[in-house]
């Protein structure tokens, strides 16, 4: 730094390589946003680059080895619970939890309500003041369909 010349931050650990398989472009979740991408940019965040000719498609796009997997799940009536781990990737807003707590709930036929908190602590939850929920789980027909993508996780 006396010198003159920028510091040179080595990263600990092994290097993160991007899972980028041919994604349903309909499924790609933009890892870019924000505006002035690149692939540099991109690559930066651990994250696929792929430019198409679309615009509604994002270029920059999640791996599917960035973010959680399910470690552990369970069903009950009209509800599913799984405990989801974070994957080893680049961070990208940084304090990341590594454990976490799904909870999903078949509310009506209609309605699905799911949650996601810290596995290990808990945290201030803002009230629901119009929404209550059923005194017995809902076991009727559902007019959607339900799954639980265990990795990297998702709810489809």
């Amino acid at each position: 730094m006396a010198t003159g010349e920028p510091a040179v931050i080595k990263n600990e650990g092994p290097e993160f390589s991007p899972e980028c398989p041919n994604i349903v472009l309909a499924e790609r979740v933009d890892c870019y946003p924000d505006s002035g991408a690149s692939q540099q940019a991109c690559r930066k965040r651990g994250c696929c680059w792929h430019p198409l000719d679309q615009t509604n498609v994002p270029w920059c796009f999640f791996a599917t080895n960035h973010g959680y997997e399910v470690m552990d799940s369970s069903t009950g009536p009209g509800n599913v619970n799984a405990q989801l781990r974070r994957l080893p990737s680049p961070s990208l807003f940084g304090a990341d939890i590594e454990d976490l707590t799904f909870h999903a709930e078949m509310q009506t036929a209609n309605r699905l309500r799911f949650k996601i908190t810290d596995a290990h602590k808990q945290r201030f939850e803002v009230p629901h003041e119009h929404v209550t929920p059923p005194k017995s789980p809902y076991t009727g027909v559902l007019n959607y369909e339900f799954e639980l993508v265990k990795k990297p996780f998702g709810v489809r």
